[in-house]
């Protein structure tokens, strides 16, 4: 089966922190094992260079390099229209709050919640507020952990069965 994938590539971007790492090794994998699908990649910048594994990806890049929250919620819904993907992942606890596309999030953790104190404002300011609406709206919400699960469904108040376990591995 043919299908076309969006996927927030701004992971992918500057130095790779876990979320990058899994963001690259996930979708590399994924289009090995598909070569039928259509990739794209996501991005308020460019997306230059990646690795092999995600070279078929077609890179979709604003031409206007904004900050990553207002491109995420109000160009990146329009972007998302105009490319027509079948589904949307969006690897790193975000997603836009308006987006006609049905998407996937990964949420790692409840910790915005748990221990606030621990991030820094703008991320409480700019993810925390939507987490829950992206979360309710998601088809499916993946996550690490049993814990982090249960805590998701607790706090965010997701029905158990939209939230799915997917064990990071090792490389």
């Amino acid at each position: 089966m043919k299908l076309r994938i969006g996927i927030d590539g701004t992971p992918l971007l500057g130095p790779r922190s876990g979320v990058g790492n899994y963001t690259g090794r996930l979708f590399g994998a994924l289009l090995a094992a598909n070569p039928n699908w259509d990739c794209l990649l996501y991005s308020n910048r460019s997306l230059e260079p990646l690795e092999p594994a995600l070279a078929r990806a077609k890179r979709i890049s604003s031409r206007l390099s904004t900050q990553r929250t207002v491109w995420m919620h109000c160009l990146l819904p329009r972007i998302i229209r105009r490319s027509r993907p079948d589904l949307c992942h969006f690897p790193n606890a975000t997603a836009p709050l308006w987006s006609q596309a049905p998407f996937v999030i990964t949420i790692y953790d409840a910790s915005l919640f748990t221990y606030s104190h621990c991030h820094p404002r703008t991320r409480l300011l700019s993810i925390r507020l939507a987490l829950p609406v992206v979360a309710r709206r998601a088809a499916a919400v993946i996550t690490v952990s049993d814990h982090a699960r249960q805590d998701l469904i607790r706090i965010l108040g997701l029905p158990p069965e939209k939230v799915h376990v997917v064990y990071a591995a090792a490389p």
